[in-house]
């Protein structure tokens, strides 16, 4: 009877650490990404004014920052954002034609992976940026 109540309490203790460990690793997946989210809200408001002052290089730092954090939170409505942020700057100021052909690439690429993340049509970022004549 001692030997059976040993067991189940060892299979209790078992069941409640790997209880605990799944709602750790839960709380601390929230904590990361709502970091992640707050940290993209504020690159957000760094992006606009780069592009605003014509901070180009600062502006496509920003943009790479905010394409990570899309990337590592997946939220398409974010990616839409960025991908916004790109074409005001570019309607706005026409900066693409100023970039060298290493930056530009930098951009396609940027452009492609937005647009594995968004849901809204990506033909607006492909003109704008001539991505497709880029890759042909």
């Amino acid at each position: 009877m001692v030997a059976s109540q040993i067991m189940g309490l060892r299979f209790s203790e078992t069941q409640v650490r790997s209880m605990l460990n799944k709602e750790a690793d839960k709380l601390r997946k929230e904590s990361y990404n709502s970091m992640i989210a707050g940290l993209f809200e504020v690159e957000v408001l760094a992006a606009i004014n780069s592009y605003e002052r014509q901070e180009w290089k600062r502006f496509m730092t920003d943009i790479d920052l905010l394409i990570s954090y899309v990337s590592d939170l997946g939220e398409s409505q974010k990616a839409n954002r960025v991908a916004k942020i790109l074409i005001e700057a570019e309607i706005s100021f026409r900066f693409y034609e100023h970039l060298l052909e290493d930056e530009k690439k930098h951009i396609h690429d940027n452009v492609w992976k937005l647009t594995k993340i968004m849901d809204d049509k990506p033909n607006d970022l492909f003109t704008l940026f001539k991505v497709l004549k880029a890759t042909q």
